[in-house]
């Protein structure tokens, strides 16, 4: 039985435990680590993913933080250009990290129910308008304009141009 249970156990710990990618040693492997881990933020972002695009962008802040202790005290030219990309690479993981959180936040508030109730209220408002134009118009073509209120004179030009369907919503004629 107690062999049983150090199999399960092991198993376990062999399915939870993620291989991780090991430390960059050297500036240009960390301009990869970076550009690999901003590409993956990206992608966290189109799949609608925050928390994997975070993880992404916190490997890349790693890799960065790295390519700034390899850099050399008088660095030339191409060690400080791959430290620029490295330190950009891990600046747009992180700007791709936070869009997919807006992007999540932004979702959760358009399917709140104020949203779906102003959708539903919407539709009512503008048929109610285009209702109060229609007759506007018909009240226009029936009599003499200048007799008219005020409300349906302003209403009359906006409905004369649209006809009822005969199935569906008014269009224009």
């Amino acid at each position: 039985m107690r062999a049983k249970g150090c199999a399960v156990l092991s198993l376990l710990l062999l399915l939870g435990c993620q291989k991780s990618e090991p430390l960059p040693k050297t500036l240009g492997e960390a301009k990869e680590a970076a550009a690999k881990a901003r590409d993956q933020a990206k992608a966290g972002r189109e799949a609608g993913d925050p928390e994997a695009a975070a993880e992404a962008a916190e490997r890349a802040r790693k890799a960065g933080t790295i390519a700034k202790d390899l850099l050399p005290q008088g660095p030339s030219s191409d060690q400080t250009a791959l430290y620029a990309q490295t330190s950009q690479a891990a600046k747009d993981a992180k700007r791709w990290a936070d869009l997919a959180e807006e992007d999540k936040r932004l979702a959760k508030l358009v399917s709140s129910w104020k949203a779906k109730s102003y959708r539903a209220v919407r539709g009512t408002a503008i048929m109610g308008a285009f209702k109060a134009l229609a007759l506007g118009a018909h009240k226009a073509k029936d009599s003499d304009v200048s007799s008219l209120g005020e409300p349906v004179k302003s209403a009359a030009p906006c409905g004369r141009g649209r006809r009822k369907a005969r199935h569906g919503p008014p269009r224009q004629a």
